[in-house]
C-alpha cells in the first residue's frame, strides 16, 4: 500500500516537474522575455499542457496539479502574480536568466 502511495506521490511529482518547465517555455514564448507584459496563468498553462499531448485534458482539468504548479512556479520566483488582478501573471527576470536557452 504505502509504495502505491509513494509511485502515485512520485508520478505527481514528475508531472508537475515536467507541467512546470514547458509552463515556463511557453511563457517565456509568449512574453517575448518582456517582464512588463501580463498574461493569464490558465492560458500558460492549457498551451503547456497542449504542447505536452498525452493526458492534456486530464491535466488541464485536474485543479489539484494545475495548482501545485502556480505554487511551484510563485515558490521558485519564476511568476510573479499581479495583485490587482490574481489571474494574470508576469515572467521574473530570474525565469529569463534560467530558462531562455531552452
Amino acid at each position: 500500500m504505502h509504495t502505491l502511495i509513494l509511485l502515485e506521490l512520485q508520478d505527481k511529482s514528475d508531472k508537475i516537474q515536467s507541467l512546470t518547465l514547458t509552463f515556463v517555455k511557453v511563457l517565456i514564448e509568449s512574453t517575448g522575455k518582456e517582464l512588463k507584459v501580463p498574461v493569464k496563468f490558465i492560458d500558460i498553462y492549457n498551451e503547456a499542457c497542449r504542447l505536452r499531448g498525452g493526458n492534456r485534458n486530464k491535466e488541464e482539468s485536474n485543479l489539484e496539479i494545475r495548482q501545485y504548479v502556480r505554487d511551484d512556479l510563485l515558490k521558485n520566483g519564476y511568476i510573479f502574480v499581479d495583485p490587482t488582478d490574481v489571474d494574470s501573471i508576469y515572467l521574473t527576470q530570474k525565469t529569463i536568466d534560467e530558462y531562455s536557452d531552452y
